[in-house]
């Protein structure tokens, strides 16, 4: 029986998700490291929204923690 929608991998891929997560796990890893974007850079106030200039990559994630000085 194959589940379309299944909440754990095995669900959907049988037993061949564990190669491929073996496979790739030094890259998984790399990616789900946590980099500095920014260092030192002001935010602007402008109409009660904050703007600041972050380029991503695309489909990413940052996680943008603001320290008022």
């Amino acid at each position: 029986m194959v589940v379309l929608y299944g909440n754990h991998p095995s669900d959907r891929f049988e037993d061949s998700w564990k190669t491929v997560l073996s496979s790739n796990l030094s890259k998984y890893e790399q990616l789900a490291k946590l980099t500095k974007t920014v260092t030192n850079t002001m935010v602007e106030k402008k109409n009660d929204k904050f703007t600041i200039k972050v380029d991503l990559e695309p489909h990413s994630v940052k996680i943008i923690e603001l320290i008022p000085q």
